[in-house]
């Protein structure tokens, strides 16, 4: 190759876009320049969540362990849970297989649910454990159920249970009230309590429940009771005069009357 061939334009020794006639020595060596996220505290602050955020947990022993831990909320929603109440509904309605139902694999699945704290799984495995009728596995009752159990199902069913009403279920909350201010439907495990009673009736109200004058009239009866252990009378004449205003707002005046009654009888046992 000639002289005129090495020297044109499109040689790589004397091509201008080249670094091959430069000497390496003289080349500056590329630096990182400062990111947007580098210079911005407030970016800062959100990479910093990002990197110490938990990984979430791909089995239920590792979402209970962190739950524990402290590192997920008790409350937090968990995707797995989803995932395995989904599942258990594919099971239940034979979408794996049209021609069997398979309801042991549905029930392995909801309590999965249920122990990630999915609180659909919760109201529905607490319900199948009690005997109680649900919408989310409704071919599966409490004599499948029991097949799976090695305990006290109706133990089991409380505790679930508990969790929901912890979460914010009215029903589960008004049934653990009633079940514990009439001793019924307590399993082995627990006891008539009139405390406890109150405590979930309190709940209930403070929920908004439906005609919740009637629960404040049960409760203003407990506090009457010389056996409850709760006994106010004052406390007593004080829900009942709450009770007669919240049927009013119902229009139900002669509930109300009936209570505006009460209240004046439990006020006068103070004066007593």
């Amino acid at each position: 190759m000639d002289d005129g061939q090495s020297n044109s334009r499109g040689g790589t020794a004397t091509s201008i876009d080249s670094g091959l006639g430069k000497d390496m020595h003289e080349r500056k060596p590329r630096t990182r320049g400062i990111t947007e996220c580098e210079g911005d505290p407030e970016q800062q602050v959100k990479m910093k969540q990002k990197l110490d955020r938990v990984a979430r947990p791909s089995s239920v022993s590792a979402l209970n362990a962190l739950k524990l831990s402290g590192l997920i909320p008790e409350s937090e929603e968990s995707v797995l849970g989803s995932i395995h109440l989904d599942l258990a509904v594919y099971h239940e309605t034979c979408r794996f297989n049209a021609n069997m139902q398979d309801k042991n694999s549905a029930h392995f699945h909801l309590k999965a649910a249920a122990d990630c704290g999915n609180q659909l799984a919760l109201v529905a495995i607490s319900s199948i454990y009690l005997g109680l009728p649900n919408d989310i596995l409704p071919a599966l009752n409490h004599l499948d159920a029991a097949e799976l159990v090695p305990d006290n199902m109706e133990d089991r069913g409380l505790d679930f249970m508990v969790s929901a009403a912890h979460n914010g279920d009215v029903n589960s909350i008004l049934f653990l009230a009633k079940a514990f201010d009439c001793g019924l439907n307590l399993g082995n495990d627990r006891r008539q309590s009139y405390g406890q009673a109150m405590e979930w009736y309190q709940i209930a109200v403070d929920q908004g429940v439906e005609k919740r004058y009637l629960i404040m009239a049960r409760m203003a009866e407990i506090m009457l009771m010389e056996d409850s252990g709760c006994k106010d009378p004052n406390g007593a004449g004080e829900l009942y005069s709450e009770a007669a205003e919240a049927a009013m707002e119902e229009m139900c005046g002669k509930l109300a009357n009936k209570y505006y009654m009460l209240s004046e009888e439990a006020w006068a046992l103070v004066e007593e």
